[in-house]
């Protein structure tokens, strides 16, 4: 593996509460990024209580991460996710 460096910055894996984007995001979190893990709030809430494992995941390998809900297909809610992410971070 390609040793990468990514403390003080902050990045966003949409999908993360399962599969490839879970590993994404713990690999993010392994290099020092503060990950932002987006979900589709789903009715039953099984979405969220996937990226919250996500998040604990991370956590429990000693890095830093949270949740936002956003539907990606739709520019309002992406824009808002944003404002978030920025309005926490500063930056992404």
């Amino acid at each position: 593996m390609i040793p990468i460096d990514l403390s003080g910055k902050t990045a966003l894996v949409t999908g993360a509460g399962q599969g490839l984007g879970r590993r994404t995001a713990l690999l993010l979190a392994r290099a020092g990024a503060e990950v932002a893990v987006n979900y589709f709030d789903d009715s039953q809430g099984a979405n969220q209580k996937m990226a919250a494992e996500t998040v604990a995941e991370i956590e429990r390998a000693g890095g830093r991460g949270w949740t936002t809900a956003a539907d990606v297909t739709q520019p309002a809610a992406v824009d808002a996710m944003f404002q978030g992410i920025a309005e926490r971070y500063g930056h992404l």
